[in-house]
């Protein structure tokens, strides 16, 4: 495939930056930073261009902190300047990396998602008897900068790749390696990073089909046998050349259920996960104790309940919100 010549000057102009600034301002409109930034929209624009321009990140810098759902993770927040830095650089870079991922990858892609990967996972266990669940241990923290810049020159070429390994140098944690959980660029950069290991996979004789979320990847096979040669490929292979350590995998038949994107995939149905019951019967509890107080009108209330509804979906949780709700 042919590399794509990016240079600053596409990131840094002036409409490009401007849309970057709403995109990361969804959501935040009322956080103080926020509105520092668009209170002085033209100087603040003009300072994030000026850093692009030099190959840089306005800041450069993160500020720390530990969450523990689902699993205890540290998360890295950059200041609101570099967010819109972020989001300038995917809007110049994602959509010829996005072409670069085989149509089977659904992190991280206008039109894929959970919900896509859900159904698409679905219907391989259909397909195929014997399923292999992958997943990397510690992926973002063991992503080596130096493989991750020969992985993007494959596909990009021009000045854009001084800027990513600017963007690398600003999370030096130890020893070249890992990715800020909680950045942009690192969620894109993180999702090419296994693009090689894709195409191995789906080029093996003994892989029927493949699908992957991030660095959840699941294969598909025929038999038991063809299953373990798989693994021990796999293993082998992202070892070697991306210096990435995969969990146990699970070698299991499609007909007992898949454990994928929080869900629980059957042939012939799709199930929530605890996880995300737990989640959905926090939040709405949460909704309803404001509605009671009176923080929220029965409208709020009601579309507030729908969203967290929607959270469920794919799954069918009919048979399990009447238990739960007794309705």
């Amino acid at each position: 495939m042919k590399r794509c010549a990016i240079e600053l000057r596409e990131i840094a102009e002036w409409h490009s930056v401007m849309h970057a600034a709403r995109l990361a301002a969804r959501g935040k409109r009322e956080r103080e930073p926020v509105k520092r930034f668009f209170s002085t929209l033209e100087q603040s624009v003009s300072l994030v261009q000026s850093a692009l321009l030099q190959a840089r990140l306005p800041r450069g810098e993160f500020t720390r902190f530990i969450i523990n759902d689902p699993k205890r993770r540290e998360i890295h927040a950059a200041p609101f300047a570099d967010r819109v830095a972020h989001h300038a650089i995917i809007s110049k870079l994602g959509p010829p990396l996005d072409k670069w991922q085989p149509d089977t990858s659904f992190a991280c892609r206008e039109g894929k998602g959970v919900h896509a990967a859900a159904k698409y996972a679905q219907r391989q266990c259909r397909r195929a008897p014997v399923y292999i669940k992958l997943d990397i241990s510690g992926y973002f923290q063991h992503i080596d900068h130096r493989i991750l810049q020969s992985i993007l020159a494959r596909r990009l070429q021009g000045e854009c790749l001084k800027l990513v390994s600017s963007v690398l140098q600003c999370f030096n944690d130890s020893n070249g390696k890992g990715l800020p959980i909680g950045a942009l660029t690192s969620q894109h950069f993180a999702n090419t990073y296994l693009v090689l290991a894709d195409r191995w996979a789906m080029a093996q004789p003994e892989t029927v089909a493949h699908c992957r979320y991030m660095d959840d990847t699941v294969l598909w096979c025929h038999s038991l046998a063809d299953a373990r040669k798989l693994v021990a490929g796999y293993r082998e292979y992202v070892g070697d050349e991306l210096a990435l350590v995969p969990k146990q995998a699970v070698i299991q038949r499609s007909a007992q259920g898949l454990g994928f994107c929080g869900l629980r995939i059957f042939p012939n149905r799709i199930h929530a996960g605890r996880r995300r019951l737990r989640r959905f019967v926090a939040r709405l509890r949460y909704w309803e104790r404001a509605w009671e107080r009176g923080a929220i009108s029965d409208l709020d209330l009601q579309r507030n309940s729908q969203a967290c509804l929607a959270s469920l979906l794919p799954a069918d949780t009919l048979r399990w919100r009447q238990r739960q709700f007794g309705v």
